[in-house]
């Protein structure tokens, strides 16, 4: 039979897919065999004109010896032309046919069916071409999908799961089974036509005798919804990828790789999405051919037990879980004593050594001479997988105890050293200095080599070299870096002390920094700097390495304040648009500006709010009256009140406000609206007001 990598391989992927398309629009009118072998074919194919092609298979009409045909493109190029690919396909569409079919039937049934198909020459009045019948089928499949049929009453039936596992040297294979139906339950037996005839609302059988209209049912349960839409998720995904897988395109419904009959093969994500779904409600299960039993999933690990036993001074590992079985090769999905764990991603990996070694045995015997070994390498391991019991004879002859480590952190120049030291139980040293502490009790210390090397693996990376009985990082960049990302990740065994030179933290975050604002008696502004533990010289070369784009800077106590907050980029901003210099500054960090500044300075704090500005009962005067000048209760001059309207007042009220505190402004407003009557009106004691009144056509002043 033609298998659609077959038609591939004569044709290119642009003629492939065109002639898929010619097939399926049924442009193929008439085709017929040329000898009784069936594997010669001549038909015609309806494109911009009738063309003719001719094909000639293999023997056994499964290879593709030649296509002719008499177009253009079959003439010009090499391979088969659409019309050829779409001869092709519809020969492998009656093989196919055919193969599938319970009755056996003849070359002749088959040469009879291939011109029935396809000659409408010869075929009867009303027999239709073989695209019109597909059209027929299409519509008709559609149409009892979208207008069903519908009884008095739904039927509610439940969808019941069971889960079967192989093990076959160290292949778990996994598949469920469902039973159907409503009061009494039927086994599924081919779950791929179950779910193709529910769309379609077709009748099902149930048993030997009765039957359900598959159109009138509805899930009794969530359970039973949920299972279902499991199924059409996994058919789903499996045919959007071999409708293009790389080896052939494959058409949905042709094949199925997870679906077998009653089998639903699980993938692992499908096994826990499966779990999810049953949640804490019990399920069959059968392993390996057993009696069926019944099981839960729960979250979690299992907890397990080795023993360690001494024999004549040899020791004999055991596992103590008989029944322990793996139903993924990651580990993730544990059965044990009747519940499925869910495992924690650590647990797996600690798991899988562990089952690996006592997948075929119950115990392991270790000489003498390796149970150093073992303690050292393989206990902290099966450690994190399960509890470990240890025969009091080894404890007599080995110190088993777990590693900590103290690390001991100072200055060394620009950077840093510390000094480590590594303990089990009360036996301490530093490996710098000695290989191993003197046990005084005559066992031997069984030392977590992967432990210790991990830790001191976590110095080098930072560059850290050994000098007396410290590691040192002169680098203050590299320091910097070891003590923001990998002091804060170090191990739970590991503890951080910090000489007596560290007052504070070696790294510690941006102090809160307030600026205040005050009027002082010579009507200037003057800003103060609040700052924890920082006076305004340490602030400005804060700012000039947050400027230079760097991550942290150094103080004078050599600890470094980290430079990322929100609060620096406000903080910069305002010292830089205000004019704050060290030039500018007196004594304690006290900078005056103008008082021209203040709604400057207000309107910086108004558009960050990150920034602090702690402002004074006068400056906070100043600004409300600038702001709301129709607030304020200026003498209007008699001669104009009366004259005055509402925002002439107004006008005349900021104009006066301005003359108080010795500053100037621009009254802007559109020609004819009393600028020039606001400003000539106010009183001569005002005569020093730097205001100018933007005036209309033929004044010195220009428009604004």
């Amino acid at each position: 039979m033609l298998k659609d990598m077959t038609i591939r391989s004569v044709a290119s992927d642009l003629a492939y897919s065109r002639g898929v398309r010619y097939f399926n629009k049924g442009a193929v009118i008439h085709c017929e065999a040329l000898n009784d072998d069936y594997t010669r074919f001549h038909a015609e194919v309806q494109g911009s004109e009738l063309y003719a092609v001719d094909v000639r298979l293999s023997r056994d009409a499964n290879g593709i010896e030649s296509c002719d045909c008499n177009c253009p493109a079959a003439q010009q190029y090499l391979g088969a032309c659409k019309h050829a690919v779409a001869v092709l396909k519809a020969i492998q569409e009656e093989q196919e046919q055919n193969e599938e079919a319970s009755a056996p039937k003849s070359r002749q049934d088959v040469f009879n069916q291939l011109k029935a198909a396809f000659d409408v020459r010869e075929q009867e009045d009303g027999a239709g071409s073989a695209g019109s019948r597909r059209m027929f089928k299409f519509f008709e499949d559609a149409a009892q999908a979208d207008h069903p049929k519908y009884a008095a009453a739904p039927q509610f039936a439940y969808l019941v799961p069971r889960l079967f596992v192989e093990e076959n040297y160290g292949d778990t294979k996994r598949w469920l089974e469902f039973r159907f139906g409503m009061s009494r339950l039927y086994v599924v037996k081919n779950i791929l036509q179950f779910m193709r005839d529910k769309e379609l609302g077709k009748i099902w059988p149930l048993g030997q005798h009765d039957e359900v209209d598959l159109s009138q049912v509805r899930w009794a349960d969530p359970v039973s919804e949920k299972l279902y839409q499991l199924l059409q998720d996994a058919y789903r995904t499996e045919q959007g990828v071999l409708t293009y897988e790389p080896m052939g395109y494959y058409y949905a419904g042709s094949r199925s790789y997870i679906f077998e009959q009653k089998q639903f093969k699980l993938s692992p994500e499908n096994m826990g999405r499966f779990l999810e779904i049953m949640g804490d409600m019990t399920f069959e299960m059968r392993i390996n051919g057993s009696e069926s039993e019944e099981v839960r999933g729960i979250h979690g690990d299992p907890e397990l037990k080795v023993t360690v036993s001494e024999r004549a001074g040899h020791g004999q590992v055991t596992l103590l879980a008989d029944d322990l079985i793996p139903l993924d090769d990651q580990y993730r999905y544990l059965y044990h004593q009747q519940q499925i764990y869910m495992a924690a991603p650590r647990f797996s990996r600690a798991l899988k050594p562990l089952w690996q070694s006592f997948r075929t045995t119950s115990h392991i015997d270790i000489v003498k001479s390796e149970m150093g070994r073992f303690f050292a390498e393989i206990l902290p391991r099966l450690e994190k997988a399960a509890e470990v019991e240890v025969d009091p004879k080894f404890l007599e002859q080995y110190m088993l105890q777990p590693l900590s480590a103290e690390l001991y952190v100072d200055y060394a120049g620009d950077g840093i050293a510390v000094k480590p030291v590594l303990a089990y139980g009360d036996a301490r040293f530093n490996p710098l200095v000695s290989k191993e502490p003197p046990l005084g009790d005559g066992r031997r210390l069984v030392r977590d080599l992967n432990g210790e090397q991990e830790l001191m693996t976590r110095f080098s990376n930072y560059g850290f070299r050994p000098e007396k009985d410290q590691l040192v990082q002169k680098d203050e960049e590299k320091s910097y870096d070891f003590l923001t990302e990998e002091l804060p990740n170090l191990p739970e065994w590991v503890d951080v002390f910090y000489e007596d030179s560290f007052v504070k933290r070696p790294v510690r975050p941006m102090p809160k920094v307030t600026a205040g604002v005050s009027v002082n008696d010579m009507d200037l502004l003057e800003v103060t700097f609040n700052m924890k533990d920082l006076d305004f010289n340490e602030l400005m070369d804060i700012l000039d390495s947050y400027r230079q784009k760097r991550r942290y800077h150094r103080l004078k106590d050599k600890t470094f304040v980290t430079l990322g907050e929100q609060q620096m980029q406000a903080l910069s901003d305002f010292v830089d648009n205000a004019g704050i210099t060290r030039a500018n500054a007196a004594d304690g960090g006290t900078v005056e500006l103008p008082l021209s500044n203040a709604m400057y300075l207000d309107e910086l704090v108004r558009a960050d709010e990150s920034l602090r500005l702690e402002r004074s009962k006068e400056f906070r005067a100043i600004v409300r009256d600038i702001r709301h000048p129709e607030d304020v209760e200026a003498e209007v001059p008699v001669s104009l009140k009366g004259v005055l309207r509402d925002y002439q007042v107004t006008g005349f009220n900021w104009l006066t406000t301005l003359s108080s505190y010795h500053l100037g402004g621009i009254l802007a407003d559109d020609m004819g609206l009393g600028k020039t009557l606001q400003v000539n009106r106010l009183p001569a004691v005002q005569a020093g007001l730097y205001a100018a009144a933007v005036a209309g056509r033929g004044t010195d002043v220009p428009d604004v």
